[in-house]
């Protein structure tokens, strides 16, 4: 019975999928190519400026910078644009036998692929530069899934509170704002005092974006294994944490939404 689910589930996030991705790049011929580039070609315009203008000592700082920012982004656009999903499509709920993970999950999958292949176009760059290794980079999926398990768990607690609290899509994007400059993503936590550095050990995006940046920045200190363990830990507990708070609202959610 539960395996005929999970198949039905599956089937409706790949579709779904697929209408996102044919709806999104419909009528343009370089919609995937430019989704890719536009991100990369802006924030290296910011690199710029943070390395030769702000003085940002750090090495390979384009490196590390975009090493922060394309997980960062990836569950950040996720979240903001799951966030009203439920809600948006509740008569479709209402109508049809879909769980409302569906839309969300084709979603954040949608965003995932355009995450993965920025990670391959960034990838080899390191490993031109001698940054990493191929022995490392074999390792990529791994904080890669985490971000994905994070990003799923955390857009659908979203689009679940935005059912009852119809003001939480603007509070995701306020707490994002500020959230990006406590996050150690254009700058080191070196270059935090000492004395506030055990705040970044309460920030979970930091620690989802540590692992992917130690497979492309091997030099930083930090043990890789115990890194994405953590990060693992934390995409679990976000989309565990959703699962729950959904199992207990959603008879009531179905008259909400």
């Amino acid at each position: 019975m539960y395996t005929a689910q999970a198949k039905l589930l599956l089937r409706q996030i790949s579709t779904a999928v697929q209408c996102n991705m044919k709806a999104r790049y419909r009528g343009s011929y370089a919609g995937f190519l430019w989704v890719i580039m536009n991100p990369l070609l802006l924030y290296s315009a910011q690199v710029l400026v943070f390395m030769y203008i702000l003085k940002i000592q750090v090495p390979n700082y384009l490196i590390y910078f975009l090493s922060g920012l394309l997980p960062w982004l990836f569950i950040v656009q996720s979240i903001e644009m799951s966030v009203n999903q439920i809600v948006g499509w509740g008569r479709l709920y209402k109508s049809f036998p879909i769980h409302p993970f569906v839309s969300i999950a084709a979603q954040v999958l949608d965003n995932f692929i355009n995450m993965v292949a920025l990670a391959l176009i960034l990838a080899p760059i390191a490993l031109y530069f001698g940054l990493t290794t191929l022995s490392r980079l074999i390792f990529l999926p791994l904080p890669l899934m985490n971000c994905l398990v994070a990003a799923l768990g955390l857009a659908w607690l979203c689009a679940t509170l935005q059912i009852f609290f119809r003001d939480v899509r603007f509070v995701v994007s306020f707490v994002f704002n500020i959230g990006f400059y406590l996050t150690p993503i254009i700058y080191p936590e070196e270059m935090v005092p000492a004395q506030w550095r055990w705040l970044f050990l309460l920030n979970p995006f930091r620690h989802l974006i540590t692992p992917f940046r130690e497979l492309l920045l091997p030099d930083r200190s930090g043990s890789f294994t115990i890194d994405n363990s953590i990060a693992a830990a934390v995409g679990l507990c976000f989309l565990g944490l959703a699962f729950l708070y959904w199992s207990k609202v959603r008879t009531v959610a179905y008259f909400r939404i």
